[in-house]
């Protein structure tokens, strides 16, 4: 709605954070690198609403179970 294409919003959202904060060097998906990730039921390049489709989430390595995300404590 706001007329940006998803590659780009996408690409905002990930490569461009990390150059914002400087971390190029030690996140991304190449072996050694920090890889906290999400992935997606379909794909977002199509429909940006779409990554609220959740399916995964890796962080530190770790697979998290999506409802604990969201557990109150």
């Amino acid at each position: 709605r706001a007329g940006i294409l998803s590659a780009v919003a996408l690409q905002a959202a990930t490569r461009n954070g990390a150059r914002l904060f400087r971390a190029e060097e030690r996140a991304g998906l190449c072996k050694g690198r920090a890889a906290d990730l999400l992935t997606v039921d379909i794909n977002p390049l199509q429909e940006i609403a779409d990554t609220e489709r959740i399916s995964a989430v890796i962080f530190k390595g770790e697979r998290l179970a999506r409802a604990e995300l969201f557990e109150e404590k």
